[in-house]
C-alpha cells in the first residue's frame, strides 16, 4: 500500500532516524559478559517482547508453550515490559521474567521525546541487570514492526543468536521499522500466519522445534498457561469481592478497546444487556479498566440487579479467572477477547476491519484474532468514506455498522447455555 506523502509523517521519520537500526549501532553501548570458568546447566532462551498490550502477551503464551513441549529441561526467559510482567510471571512454562519499567514522565506525552525516553530507559535497564550467563539465543516474536524496541534491547543484551521478523511483513504499518539490522536471524518472508503461528514459525526457522506449527492452529488452541493463571485464584472470595452470587450463570460483557474506533457504542451495549436479561435467567456481568467504569455504569444504569458492574474493581489475574467461569463472552477486539477465546468460553469479538479488506492486514480479524475453538468474528460488511484500507476515524465510526440484532443471532448461535427463548427486535440501532 502506497502512502499519501505527508510533512509530519516525513518530520517524525527523520527526527527518529537515531533510533533506525544501523545508527543506533553507531552510539548504543552493548553488554560485556564476564568470563566464567564454568557454563550454564541448561540451554536458555531468552523470549522479548517488551509490547505493553495483553493481546500480543497472550498470542505469545503459545510459542512459549510450544517451545516447552520441544525443550522441556531448557530454561526459558521472557523480557517484559512492567505492564505484562507479572501476568507473565504466573505462567508455569516460564522460569524467569526480566522487567523493563519506565517511570512515569511528562516526556512520555511527547510522540518522538517519548519514544527517546522509553528507549534510555530500556538501555539503563539491560545493562544494569544481573545476569550470570548469555542465553543461547534470543526470540523477537513480534511479526515485523515493534514500537517497543524489543529488537534494541536484544541487541544490547550482546548475544551470539537472535532471530526476528523483517518489518517487510508488515508493509501497511511502516512508521516503526528501526528493528531489522539488530538481529542475527532476520525472516523477511511474509507468512500469512495468524500472529501466534508466526512466533511458532519463528521456532521452525532457527531449527528449535522443527514441524511446531503442524500441530498448531488458532481455531483450536486452548492454553494451558491461561488455565493455570485461572485455577491460582480462591473463586468463591473472587465471587465474594465482584458481587456475584455463587452458582449462578452469566456472561460476561467487555465494552472497552484500546482505540474509540475499536469500541461499539455503549448504547448498543445496553440494548443488548437488556435482551439477554429479558431472555434468559442469566446474569450479565461487565468487566473493564478503571477508565472504563463511566462507560460500564452507562451500560448497567436502571438494568436491576442482574446486571454486575466489576468494571474497575479486578485485577489482570482476578479477571482471567472471572472469564474462565462465563457461559460467554461477548466484547471488542480487546485483551479481554484474547483471555476468553483461549480459555474455551464461547466467544463474540467485535472487529472494526471490514469483511472486505485484505485479510492478513496486521489488524485483520484473519491475523490476529482470539485464539480459541469458538470464537466467532463480526465485522462491518464494509469500510464507510473516507475510510479504505483500515478505519481512519478518532471516533466510533465503521465498527457501528455492526447491529444489536447480528450480536444477538451469533450469541444464541454459539451459546453453550442456551437462551430460554427469543424474540429479536425487528429493527435495532
Amino acid at each position: 500500500m502506497k502512502r499519501q506523502f505527508s510533512l509530519h509523517r516525513f518530520l517524525s521519520q527523520a527526527l527518529r532516524l537515531p533510533m533506525a537500526g544501523p545508527v543506533f549501532k553507531l552510539y548504543a553501548p552493548r553488554r560485556r559478559w564476564k568470563r566464567s570458568s564454568g557454563s550454564p546447566p541448561r540451554q536458555r532462551i531468552l523470549i522479548a517482547n517488551l509490547m505493553p498490550s495483553l493481546g500480543d502477551t497472550i498470542c505469545y503464551m503459545a510459542l512459549v508453550e510450544v517451545l516447552r513441549d520441544a525443550l522441556p529441561e531448557a530454561e526459558i526467559t521472557w523480557l517484559a515490559d512492567s505492564a505484562m510482567a507479572g501476568l507473565v510471571a504466573q505462567h508455569p512454562d516460564i522460569d524467569r521474567v526480566l522487567t523493563i519499567t519506565i517511570p512515569p514522565s511528562r516526556l512520555l506525552r511527547i510522540p518522538t521525546l517519548g519514544t527517546y525516553y522509553r528507549l534510555y530507559n530500556i538501555m539503563r535497564s539491560i545493562l544494569g541487570m544481573q545476569l550470570d550467563f548469555p542465553f543461547n539465543i534470543a526470540i523477537v516474536p513480534r511479526g515485523g514492526v515493534d514500537p517497543s524496541f524489543s529488537a534494541h534491547a536484544v541487541w544490547m543484551l550482546n548475544l551470539p543468536r537472535s532471530a526476528g521478523y523483517s518489518h517487510l511483513v508488515e508493509p501497511a504499518d511502516i512508521d516503526h521499522h528501526f528493528g531489522d539490522p539488530l538481529v542475527t536471524d532476520l525472516e523477511a518472508t511474509i507468512p500469512t500466519l495468524h500472529e501466534a503461528a508466526r512466533g511458532i514459525h519463528l521456532l521452525e526457522l532457527i531449527g528449535v522445534a522443527p514441524g511446531a506449527l503442524q500441530h498448531f492452529t488458532p481455531e483450536s488452541t486452548l492454553l494451558r498457561g491461561l488455565h493455570a493463571i485461572a485455577s491460582s485464584v480462591d473463586y468463591p472470595s473472587l465471587l465474594q469481592k465482584a458481587g456475584i452470587p455463587a452458582n449462578q450463570p452469566f456472561m460476561v460483557l467487555s465494552s472497552g478497546a484500546g482505540l474509540p474506533r475499536k469500541t461499539w457504542p455503549a448504547h448498543k451495549f445496553r440494548e443488548l444487556t437488556s435482551r439477554i436479561l429479558t431472555n434468559s435467567g442469566m446474569l450479565v456481568v461487565l468487566t473493564g479498566s478503571k477508565t472504563e467504569v463511566a462507560v460500564a455504569d452507562t451500560i448497567a444504569d436502571g438494568l436491576g440487579d442482574r446486571v454486575i458492574n466489576t468494571a474497575g474493581k479486578l485485577n489482570l489475574t482476578e479477571l482471567i479467572a472471572l472469564i474462565s467461569h462465563a457461559a460467554a463472552f461477548v466484547g471488542n477486539d480487546s485483551g479481554a477477547g484474547h483471555i476468553a477465546g483461549p480459555l474455551g468460553i464461547p466467544l463474540i469479538s467485535l472487529h472494526v476491519q471490514a469483511k472486505n479488506s485484505d485479510p492478513y492486514y496486521i489488524h485483520a480479524p484473519e491475523h490476529y484474532r482470539p485464539l480459541g475453538p469458538h470464537v466467532t468474528i463480526l465485522q462491518p460488511e464494509h469500510f464507510l468514506a473516507p475510510c479504505t484500507v483500515r478505519c481512519e476515524s478518532t471516533t466510533v465510526h465503521c465498527l457501528d455498522q455492526i447491529t444489536v440484532d447480528q450480536v444477538w443471532t451469533a450469541l444464541e448461535r454459539t451459546m453453550t447455555l442456551p437462551l430460554l427463548h427469543s424474540t429479536s427486535s425487528p429493527s435495532s440501532t
